[in-house]
C-alpha cells in the first residue's frame, strides 16, 4: 500500500510530512497537505492500532511477543472454561442416569409383580412426602408382604 506520507523521528518525536508538503506553516505550525493527514482514514485505522494494539481476531503474524502471549493465556482460559462445563454436564448426566435407573426399577417392580392394592402404597408414600427411593423400598416390602397401607379405621 503507497501512503501518502514520509515519516521521521526529530528529536525522539515521530513526524509524519505528506508528499504534497510546500514547506510553508500556515495552520498550527503546519502545512494544508500535513494538516489534511490527520482526516486519512488509513492513518485513523494505524493510530487506533497503535493505542488498543491489534484486534484479537488479526492472524498471528501480526502480533507482537505480548500480543501472542495474551492470546494463548485467553484462549487457554477459554478451553479450560470448556474443560469444566463438559465435566459438569458429565456429572450432571451421570446423576441422572442413576435416577432413570431407579424409576426403570420402580416401573420394573410395579409391572412384575402382583402387589395388591398398590393405589394404597402409592397414595401413602405420596401422602408422606416420600422420594423414589423410600417409595420403592415399601413397594417391594409390599411385594414380600412385609409392608400393608393401614388407615386409622384399621
Amino acid at each position: 500500500m503507497s501512503l501518502p506520507w514520509d515519516y521521521s523521528i526529530c528529536k525522539g518525536a515521530f513526524v509524519l510530512t505528506s508528499h504534497s508538503c510546500l514547506g510553508k506553516a500556515e495552520v498550527n505550525g503546519h502545512c494544508n497537505a500535513c494538516n489534511d493527514l490527520g482526516k486519512n482514514e488509513t492513518l485513523k485505522r494505524i493510530i487506533v492500532r497503535y493505542t488498543n494494539g491489534v484486534y484479537e481476531t488479526t492472524q498471528l503474524v501480526y502480533h507482537s511477543i505480548a500480543g501472542l502471549i495474551n492470546v494463548v493465556r485467553r484462549k487457554m482460559s477459554t478451553i479450560d472454561g470448556l474443560r469444566l462445563h463438559r465435566l459438569n454436564d458429565v456429572r450432571k448426566i451421570v446423576g441422572h442416569e442413576g435416577v432413570i435407573d431407579v424409576h426403570k426399577q420402580m416401573l420394573l417392580a410395579l409391572s412384575t409383580q402382583c402387589i395388591p392394592c398398590i393405589d394404597h402404597v402409592l397414595q401413602v408414600a405420596f401422602n408422606h412426602g416420600r422420594g423414589i427411593h423410600s417409595t420403592l423400598e415399601l413397594i417391594k416390602k409390599a411385594a414380600e408382604g412385609t409392608y400393608h397401607p393401614k388407615n386409622f379405621d384399621e
